[in-house]
């Protein structure tokens, strides 16, 4: 069978696919899709040279630095109808903070009230890892059943009409109702330290999607 395009081989060209990203973090940089963020700090971007190592955030060494890598503001992604994937870890389970999934602002995605959010986060100072849900307004967290460490996991989020769920190495762990986001987003993988000291986090994949 010929198709007389590559789009054609799984649209029909009366339909516009939606967006539909993923990357596995691989090579020697970054694709030129994601943007370097040094929010506070002159912290470090780097491919880890390991094996499905994946791509390194490392902060600066001081209380507060904060490193992300976003699309630059690029928000492809739906506030009610989409889905991000994730696979990431933290180094550490003490004084940082590290988190993938959607964001809104590259600047402030750390701040409720500022950002419009749906983020699987490693957060030092709770048990558990957590759905951190927020828009405009504020945030809020849905709690997970599983504790913290510092192995690699794989997070599902998906946004719909009135939900979020969150799922985690295939289970579901909780659904926020309230506090949903208000505005479209693009895909953020985020560090920050409470200490001054050194602190790591990896992603080695991300996919993102609108449904």
């Amino acid at each position: 069978m010929t198709f007389p395009s590559v789009y054609e081989m799984f649209n029909p060209l009366t339909t516009v696919r939606k967006q539909h990203f993923w990357d596995w973090f691989s090579g020697d940089d970054l694709r030129s899709t994601w943007n370097k963020n040094d929010i506070s700090g002159t912290n470090v971007f780097a491919m880890e040279d390991a094996v499905d190592g994946g791509f390194r955030l490392e902060t600066a060494g001081g209380s507060g630095n904060v490193a992300a890598i976003t699309f630059n503001d690029k928000r492809h992604y739906s506030q009610n109808s989409s889905v991000v994937i994730s696979v990431m870890k933290a180094n550490q389970t003490t004084d940082s903070v590290v988190k993938s999934g959607f964001g809104n602002d590259a600047a402030f995605s750390d701040a409720g009230g500022n950002d419009s959010m749906l983020q699987a986060t490693m957060h030092s100072s709770l048990a558990n890892f957590r759905l951190r849900h927020g828009n405009t307004s504020g945030v809020a967290w849905t709690d997970s059943s599983i504790a913290k460490d510092t192995s690699w996991h794989s997070y599902k989020i998906e946004a719909k009409s009135a939900s979020a769920e969150f799922t985690i190495d295939g289970t579901l762990e909780g659904t926020a109702t309230t506090t949903l986001p208000d505005e479209d987003f693009q895909p953020i993988f985020w560090i920050t330290a409470s200490a001054a000291s050194v602190k790591k986090g990896f992603i080695r994949f991300i996919e993102a999607y609108n449904t």
